[in-house]
């Protein structure tokens, strides 16, 4: 999509650190998209003030030292250049972490967070600690329908990045399934479906000079 937005004069590098989803997003890579294994914290990769625009779609969170991946950020950034964010909003979760709370809140291992998220003021404080200077930032809310629980357990494996549950049985499975669907009867609508809301963090920071 970003590709198509740069035109065929322009050129967007993904990076990832998981060589299978490199391997996954290669196939559809071509022209002026490129990918590679590679890391927020360490874009040695890339010379200084080389990008017009990085940004974080839905990663930001899964970031352990944010601070550093923001000085990488700035450094490969052209002066004028900007960066953009969307991440899960600390001071608002998410309708699936409350119900995944709800469910196995004695359970720590299945009660499932991002435990990475920052909130708005947070972010504002970083992005001023690694000499960025903030433009615009605001949280919006988008909605997710699901026609099941089956549905919704996939999406949580697939954004987990496999890792969600991946240890249980399939006698412990059948139990975590039955207790989600318990759990999620608040947000069932009248023709069995689910509706679920997400709360983000959309942000954008400029490198002054």
């Amino acid at each position: 999509y970003v590709a198509e937005q740069v035109g065929p004069d322009g050129l967007v590098i993904g990076i990832d650190p998981l060589p299978h989803r490199i391997d996954l997003a290669q196939r559809r890579a071509a022209g002026n998209f490129q990918v590679q294994v590679g890391r927020a914290e360490d874009l040695s990769a890339f010379p200084a003030d080389h990008f017009d625009i990085v940004y974080f779609n839905s990663v930001f969170h899964w970031i352990d030292d944010k601070l550093t991946a923001l000085q990488e950020v700035r450094r490969v950034l052209k002066p004028a250049g900007r960066l953009g964010i969307s991440t899960a909003a600390k001071e608002r979760p998410h309708d699936q972490e409350r119900v995944l709370a709800s469910a196995f809140g004695a359970e720590p291992a299945l009660a499932q967070t991002i435990t990475h998220k920052v909130d708005s003021e947070e972010l504002a404080r970083l992005f001023e600690a690694a000499g960025l200077s903030l433009a615009r930032l605001e949280i919006r809310t988008l909605t997710d329908q699901f026609a099941d629980v089956d549905e919704l357990l996939a999406f949580n494996i697939s954004s987990s990045f496999g890792n969600a549950f991946a240890d249980l049985d399939e006698a412990k499975r059948a139990q975590v399934r039955e207790a989600l669907d318990r759990a999620l009867d608040a947000y069932r609508l009248a023709d069995g479906s689910l509706e679920l809301q997400r709360h983000l963090i959309f942000a954008v920071a400029r490198k002054d000079t």
